[in-house]
């Protein structure tokens, strides 16, 4: 299985309810920045029984239990997320009769401690074991729960042992993380450590080139090299920002010339990106429930309240449909999306409790200004 020149596409398959609607690409655009991590992506998802299509990387010949565990690491906007959720959608469509689990860190830690209020660590350990993929996305999250990052290392030996492949990710170096336990920054570094890098030229232009065609933008040379420039590093940040130029230039009885490029992104490099994994994941934190729960079907009071805030935050910080929210919510229909975000809504003005956890996760996403610009307009 050789690499083709850099960049080119990996390709995981259709899209499923675990990955966010309007993400950008089902697939992943692999450059030259992010060698190490095309190879490793080619051995977890190489088929030993095709022998047409060799596993030929330098990390063939290593035994798999050498190697775990995999930890992708790198900034937000890197593709962390979408890289190990399009490896779990592959593995499950490659081996189909392979059981494997994808978990949020901060999920991981709060059904670990589930399992220790009910004393029941043992089939937590027996079910999280069992994989033979073992996905914890962001396990940044376990940065202060000490008791969570011993689970984590037992379950690491667990899984070499049994030599099964466990991916991994989080925002830095390990070593970088002074909360991490020096054992478990061991025991991290002892496995294939990944950095994911912001796409470089010749990635963000195929990036910005494949957008433009699926957004009907035709796009002259002078105004590509202007694009590249002047649009954002991360790929969301870069999608938008293409929108709103694609809008703004569709708009213009004239074509648009590239000087004109950075006037029309006025405002937007001071504005934040949010999506609706990481609107879903600070809501969690902040009412301490399960992601799986906010996107669940459970109607407790609680959980309702979360998702309805999640709902609210979501029709505000993101341009997602309320069909694509109820997708994101186990595919609600778009009526009951609607009257979750009226009912928070009305339960903003009245409910103190609330608005404290409101605020909390406004900050948690850097969105004060945003706040404030909306009161300023109401």
């Amino acid at each position: 299985m050789n690499n083709p020149d850099f960049p080119y596409w990996i390709s995981f398959g259709s899209q499923t309810e675990e990955v966010a609607p309007g993400q950008v690409f089902s697939d992943f655009l692999m450059g030259a920045e992010n060698q190490l991590a095309a190879s490793a992506v080619q051995f977890i998802l190489r088929d030993p029984s095709d022998v047409t299509n060799p596993d030929t990387s330098f990390l063939s010949e290593i035994p798999l239990f050498h190697l775990n565990p995999f930890l992708f690491y790198g900034p937000s906007g890197t593709g962390k997320t979408h890289l190990v959720q399009g490896i779990y959608r592959r593995f499950k469509k490659i081996w189909p009769q392979k059981s494997c689990l994808y978990i949020t860190g901060h999920d991981f830690y709060l059904t670990f401690s589930e399992a220790v209020d009910e004393q029941n660590t043992n089939l937590f350990h027996q079910q999280i074991a069992a994989q033979n993929l073992l996905i914890i996305d962001g396990i940044d999250d376990l940065a202060l729960h000490q008791t969570g990052q011993n689970e984590l290392m037992i379950l690491l030996e667990e899984c070499r042992h049994q030599e099964q492949l466990v991916l991994l990710t989080m925002t830095t170096n390990p070593a970088e993380k002074p909360e991490l336990m020096d054992s478990l920054v061991a025991r991290l570094n002892s496995g294939l450590l990944i950095p994911l890098k912001y796409p470089q030229r010749e990635t963000r232009k195929i990036l910005i080139e494949t957008m433009a065609r699926r957004l009907s933008l035709k796009l002259s040379e002078p105004l590509l090299a202007t694009m590249m420039t002047e649009l954002p590093a991360d790929v969301g940040g870069m999608s938008g920002a293409l929108l709103q130029l694609s809008q703004q230039i569709q708009n213009q009885p004239q074509p648009a010339e590239p000087g004109e490029i950075p006037r029309l992104l006025q405002g937007r490099r001071s504005q934040r990106e949010w999506t609706l994994d990481e609107i879903t994941r600070e809501t969690a934190r902040c009412f301490s429930i399960k992601i799986s729960e906010i996107r669940g079907k459970k109607r407790q009071k609680n959980i309702v309240a979360a998702r309805n805030m999640a709902i609210w935050l979501a029709r505000h910080l993101t341009s997602a449909t309320l069909q694509e929210l109820g997708r994101w919510f186990s595919h609600r229909d778009h009526s009951t999306i609607l009257h979750g975000f009226h009912e928070m809504d009305a339960q903003l003005s009245q409910n103190p409790e609330l608005q404290d956890i409101f605020r909390q996760i406004i900050k948690k996403l850097d969105a004060e200004q945003w706040f404030q610009n909306f009161t300023a307009g109401l």
